[in-house]
């Protein structure tokens, strides 16, 4: 009777697993998200900043109020976006462009005043590559972790496990959430003297040692687990590389509506500026820059050209774009993230089997470190996957996280 008992117990123990998963992950969501009461705080899509004003604590709470009091926390899986990046390569001739058309017709001055700082400072980035307030956004997250949950980031050793994509935004975030967990600040071998003077090379030499000291996997190009969106030829075929996948978001385009946005921004332009014949695309482009100078530097010049109706038109643009690549706009855009999904519960399982057999044998091995090895695999306390937009969203659609209507 003892064993059946002790399968049920163990079965029901596993369901609970797998439920808080869902609400982790769920609350992770809640936590990044920014609040939109204030103007400047526009979610700016997959570019959001990790700011958090208003959500702090949803992730604490959201847990706090579905879990017993009496339970203790073991194992913390964190799956997360890169930090703010510089702009793709695509962006900069964008750019480039309209600061050249500024130039040339901007008689005053004024209007390229608000944005001259921000085309200086894009000439000495690298393009995709983590910006600077992208680590302070990675060290503040695991900040919010570990004042919630102190003793999962107690970790040394055999309880920490980190893996990335192999791009550098994400191996990088990788590291100063890990700067801010591990207290790397302390060590005196870092190479640099702050967050800011940090080298992506400094920062990837000292990857490198870390790897001595646990497990912290880099994956290759080839990357079904973070990438799969690259690896699933079916993904390629019928929306990555498909012209009418996104038909819904070419028809916006060519909306009233959109044209409206667009045509706000043009008065601004005229009333502000006196460049009252500003090209469709360059008014676009002026949307894009005060995303990236928001992103990249907190910097909301460029944004009083952007009138806050033409914000929510641009926003709803790439949240329709993104929705169909990457959320449930087709089946394809998000059932490839199952095996990364199953990675994460089976991190899960090994955790909670381990805590299980140390409850069960709390004498074992004489206080000693436990082994790491569990019927279902290696055990961690801490685990943090750093991927992409694409890697996330998919993801919480299998959880059906953001309940969204069908685009018509």
């Amino acid at each position: 009777m003892n064993t059946l008992n002790d399968v049920y117990q163990r079965r029901e123990s596993q369901a609970l697993k797998i439920l808080m998963v869902s609400w982790i992950l769920y609350g992770a969501y809640l936590c990044l998200i920014m609040h939109k009461s204030d103007v400047k705080d526009f979610y700016f899509g997959t570019k959001s900043r990790y700011l958090n004003n208003s959500g702090a604590n949803t992730l604490a709470s959201v847990i706090d109020s579905h879990v017993p009091k009496h339970y203790k926390p073991i194992h913390i899986n964190v799956l997360g976006r890169h930090g703010s990046r510089n702009p793709t390569s695509s962006y900069y001739p964008r750019f480039a462009d309209l600061e050249k058309y500024l130039r040339q017709n901007d008689k005053s001055g004024k209007t390229l005043d608000e944005f001259v700082e921000f085309f200086d400072r894009l000439r000495n980035t690298v393009p995709s590559n983590l910006a600077v307030q992208g680590r302070f956004d990675w060290i503040d997250i695991g900040k919010r972790f570990c004042e919630h949950w102190d003793v999962l980031c107690n970790v040394e050793g055999k309880d920490l496990y980190v893996e990335t994509t192999y791009k550098e935004r994400t191996y990088e975030s990788a590291f100063w959430y890990l700067y801010s967990v591990l207290g790397l600040y302390s060590r005196d071998d870092l190479g640099f003297e702050s967050v800011i003077n940090a080298t992506a090379e400094q920062v990837e030499s000292y990857i490198e040692k870390l790897k001595s000291e646990f497990d912290f996997q880099i994956n290759s190009e080839d990357d079904p687990e973070l990438r799969f969106f690259d690896a699933c030829d079916k993904y390629v075929m019928s929306v990555d590389n498909n012209d009418t996948a996104l038909w819904q978001v070419d028809e916006f385009e060519d909306s009233e509506v959109f044209l409206h946005a667009l045509s706000l921004i043009n008065d601004t332009f005229c009333s502000l500026g006196h460049l009252c014949s500003t090209p469709p695309k360059q008014l676009q482009t002026v949307y894009y820059a005060c995303v990236h100078a928001v992103m990249m530097y907190n910097d909301h010049r460029p944004c009083q050209f952007v009138p806050f109706e033409s914000v929510l038109v641009l926003e709803y643009l790439n949240d329709m774009e993104t929705y169909l690549e990457s959320y449930r706009g087709y089946d394809i855009s998000y059932k490839p993230s199952c095996y990364l999904f199953s990675k994460i519960i089976q991190d899960i399982v090994a955790a909670v089997d381990h805590h299980i057999d140390m409850m069960s044998h709390p004498h074992s091995n004489s206080g000693l470190q436990p082994e790491s090895e569990t019927p279902n695999g290696t055990h961690y306390k801490h685990v943090v996957r750093v991927a992409h937009a694409e890697t996330v969203l998919p993801v919480l659609a299998l959880l059906d996280a953001v309940k969204t209507g069908k685009i018509e």
